[in-house]
């Protein structure tokens, strides 16, 4: 619109004097200066140019003998009729009193130019010097009534808001320049969002800076921020400062305005108390919503969080510190790391004086679910978070649970029941307590917080695995409906056909599993429970995930817990060595230490088709010297876990599967041991969990058949019992945790996995007919494990809903985008794709209607931003 309005202007000037072929246009300001460019490339793209533009620039060696060159010297080639046709338009960015000569004081003089204001015509705008301001109200902006915005706009010359905005947007069409053209509007639309603006400057301060500086843009930020958030502090930087220079005035500057938000948001998180020792710091009301919502939304963003505790740090060291005034007052802001930590420590000051009592304990927690969640929301970006929030709300979620799990499993009739209690709960409870456990570890003085998980979870264990036992009192044998034995799960492993490796580890819970097929991203059916041989230790264990095929398997007294043997060959099945030949034998699987894997640079030759990788016996060993150094690695040697099935799959195959021999269990000693007197001289073998009987020894004990020596009998404690003393960590007995082994099956499909992706909006509210969203690659946490995930091209919309009334047909939302927008996303770590909307102007947006943020895969269509992203329009638009 503004480009052709201005050739409509000359033109017309021609025309009214059509014996006139040069037209001045004065611009002593330079208003128009910055949309040259734009105008001259329009002039070119015409099919018939009206007349040539001639800018006087003697930076470019374009002064006035070169325009008088142009105009009389370089058609000299045209005839006089050629050259009379020729119409020419002169930029001169200067006063019309320089062709009369120059000033008495220094000045200069255009008077070589002197003949064109005698010979053309002068461009006026109304009948007066031709201003940015007056054409673009002749040509019908609607500009603002008000003088003190109208100065707004237009004071500044060259580097006014008026002449940015008009060279950004001089090619938009008449309605979009119809709407009410305020500075502050005008701002948003040269500058961009301020608080994307302020996000960036926090991140790069001396290029941020220099690309404003390079726009003339520095006074209209700093005005956009005050108006924005009340903030009035100028930002200073001297010309030509070195870069480390401008960072630095530049984070001077971001960290008053920190200071300013972390004010803010203090004094409304704590209820605008009157006493607030920094009143005359803060901004006026009307600012501090914004000041509050951004700050919160600064604290949000992952990538830019750590500038803000950079900055707040900053402010702490230079004396702010609230906490005498704060202590003994509710309140939950969050900017303040200082005041986070006083709250977090009067939070568990208050939980210490109830941890004795159940009630009162589950009861605080309960109360404070929510507070936790939003004190963990606002603070888990910080590089120097207080994780005591988490912690403690994660204690409550694991007491819930275990309260939950030890009622329902009160309420089961049978032991499968039970069982299917564990297998839903296992995940929630025995994962979460190890993690938690560990994780308190690595914290000082939560002592209270760990002496609950431990006494929440001991009590699960007994409830659980009380109802488990006597939904076992009555069986004669050692089977449970609707799950396998191991025996008959490592039968069918070892006789498919498929090319496999197998993991066979020692002492692997059920809930650890649920850990490594959640960090695989392993879909639920790849994981299944297996009933453990009893009783639940290694050499009973490993013998049952052999390949016997129904041979007969003899128990032979001796040395420690006895030995097993294979009743047709005599072979002692309790040496590892003997195990490891039966199977080369029998499957002819090649074997391979755990280790030999872990450092194996590349893959056996030719691939086995049967790999046994066997020797992880960490945890087994781990545990028995102390439980709780135990539960402090375990997250280790999942990962390891993690790692070796990955490598197993990048040296080619494509199913690899985890079995173990038993589980085991944990006590904390926060309750004692219930020992169960047993007669150890009529046992063959007695332990903490277990006794071995001849078949017609009569005890009281519950006993069940040896499942690999059918003349032995299995006898166990009751739940939880023991027959002696044990340590915190045992196995051997039937709790659930001991006989419910995992069996993974981990399988990789060849087609080539596609990035994720995330979506961010720069802003969750429409403001204007731009806007900007940032597009982040999603990788996988151990995208090293398998194929690498290939990139994608994305597509962008934004969609209106269909209307709710009842005649709009299902699916049917409207794109309100100019055009939708395509990006590529690579697989990289810390790329930043930015995609600029642009809404038609041609519609009408309602204040407050929802729209829906929407980005698919343009090859297979899939929607990959999350089901309800949707953004507000902030106020009416109309076309």
């Amino acid at each position: 619109m503004i480009l052709q309005n201005l050739v409509d202007e000359f033109c017309a000037l021609f025309g009214r004097f059509s014996d006139r072929r040069i037209v001045l246009w004065f611009d002593e300001k330079r208003e128009f200066e910055r949309l040259l460019p734009k105008f001259e490339t329009y002039l070119a793209g015409l099919a018939l140019r009206p007349f040539a533009l001639l800018r006087y620039d003697e930076a470019a060696g374009h002064g006035q003998l070169w325009i008088k060159h142009e105009i009389h010297w370089a058609k000299r080639h045209l005839t006089p009729t050629e050259r009379d046709a020729l119409r020419y338009v002169i930029y001169l960015p200067f006063a019309p009193e320089r062709l009369d000569g120059p000033e008495e004081e220094g000045g200069w003089s255009a008077d070589l130019l002197l003949e064109y204001r005698n010979l053309g015509a002068v461009w006026l705008v109304d009948g007066k010097k031709a201003t940015l301001f007056g054409f673009l109200r002749k040509i019908g902006v609607n500009l603002p009534a008000d003088p003190k915005e109208q100065r707004q706009l237009w004071e500044g010359g060259h580097n006014s808001l008026l002449a940015k905005f008009t060279a950004r947007l001089a090619e938009r069409d008449a309605r979009f320049l119809q709407q009410p053209i305020t500075p502050a509007w005008v701002r948003v639309q040269v500058i961009g969002d301020v608080e994307q603006t302020l996000l960036d400057l926090a991140a790069e301060p001396a290029d941020k800076f220099a690309e404003l500086a390079r726009e003339g843009l520095v006074s209209d930020f700093v005005q956009q921020v005050r108006e924005a958030f009340g903030f009035p502090h100028p930002l200073v930087v001297a010309n030509g400062a070195p870069a480390s220079e401008v960072a630095d005035s530049v984070n001077k500057w971001l960290t008053s305005l920190v200071l300013h938000l972390a004010l803010t948001e203090t004094f409304e998180g704590y209820g605008e108390p009157v006493d607030f020792p920094h009143q005359e710091l803060l901004p006026e009301t009307p600012y501090r919503k914004r000041c509050v919502d951004f700050l919160r939304r600064w604290l949000k963003d992952s990538s830019a969080a750590a500038h803000f505790d950079r900055h707040i740090r900053q402010v702490e060291r230079g004396g702010y510190d609230l906490s005498k005034w704060a202590k003994g007052r509710a309140g939950n802001a969050v900017a303040f790391p200082h005041l986070i930590r006083l709250r977090f420590q009067t939070l568990y000051d208050e939980f210490r004086a109830v941890a004795g009592q159940k009630t009162q304990y589950g009861a605080f927690l309960t109360r404070h679910a929510k507070h936790l969640a939003e004190e963990v929301e606002y603070t888990k970006s910080s590089p120097d978070p207080v994780p005591g929030f988490d912690l403690l709300r994660r204690l409550g979620q694991l007491v819930s649970a275990c309260e939950e799990a030890a009622s329902r499993a009160g309420s089961c009739a049978t032991a499968e029941e039970v069982l299917h209690v564990y297998i839903e709960y296992a995940g929630q409870i025995d994962r979460k307590h190890w993690r938690l456990v560990a994780d308190c570890a690595k914290e000082m003085d939560l002592e209270d917080l760990l002496a609950v998980a431990n006494r929440a979870y001991d009590e699960y264990l007994e409830a659980l695995n009380a109802a488990f036992f006597e939904g076992l009192r009555e069986r004669s044998e050692w089977k449970l409906s609707g799950i396998r034995s191991v025996t008959e799960v490592a039968a069918d492993v070892w006789n498919a056909r498929a090319a496999r490796a197998v993991v066979i580890v020692d002492a692997l819970r059920f809930d650890c599993a649920i850990e490594i097929r959640e960090r695989l991203r392993l879909p639920e059916s790849a994981l299944v429970p297996a009933l453990a041989c009893i009783p639940t230790r290694t050499w009973a264990g490993m013998i049952a995930l052999l390949p016997l095929g129904g041979e007969q398997v003899r128990y032979e007294t001796g040395p420690g817990e006895g030995r097993m043997r294979l009743a047709a060959t005599n072979a002692n099945l309790s040496d590892r060595q003997v195990r490891l030949q039966l199977l080369r034998d029998r499957v002819r699987a090649v074997c391979m230490e755990i280790e030999e894997v872990e450092s194996g640079s590349r893959a056996p030759k030719p691939l086995p088709e049967v790999l046994c990788v066997f020797g992880h016996e960490t945890i087994d060993s781990l545990g028995h010297e102390k439980a709780s150094d135990l539960i402090r690695h375990l997250d280790t040697e999942v990962e390891r876990l993690i790692l070796v099935i990955g490598k197993l799959h990048r040296w080619g195959y494509p199913e690899v599967h985890l079995l173990t021999d038993h589980g085991f269990v944990t006590t904390s000693g926060e309750s004692e041991q219930t020992i169960v007197p047993f007669p150890a001289d009529r046992a063959i073998v007695a332990k903490s969990r277990y006794a071995l009987v001849e078949g017609g020894v009569a005890i009281e004990a519950k006993t069940f058949p040896f499942p690999l020596d059918p003349l032995l009998r299995v006898a166990a404690p009751a739940g939880m019992a023991f027959f002696k003393s044990e340590k915190t960590f045992a196995h051997g007995g039937v709790t659930l945790q001991e006989v419910v082994t995992p069996h993974l099956a981990s399988r990789r499909e060849t087609i080539p996995t596609r990035v994720g992706v995330q979506v961010v909006p720069a802003a969750y509210e429409v403001r204007t007919y731009s806007l900007k969203v940032v597009i982040e690659p999603v990788l996988p946490e151990a995208m090293d494990l398998f194929t690498r995930p290939v990139g994608r091209t994305v597509e962008v919309d934004l969609q209106r809903p269909p209307a709710a009334t009842g005649a709009a047909q299902a699916g049917a939302s409207e794109s309100v985008l100019a055009r939708t927008v395509q990006r590529e996303v690579k697989p990289e770590a810390g790329q930043k794709v930015a995609v600029v909307l642009m809404l038609k102007d041609t519609m009408d947006y309602k204040e407050g209607e929802m729209l829906d943020l929407i980005v698919r895969d343009v090859e297979t269509r899939e929607v990959l931003s999350p089901t309800g992203l949707r953004l507000t329009v902030a106020r009416s638009m109309k076309p």
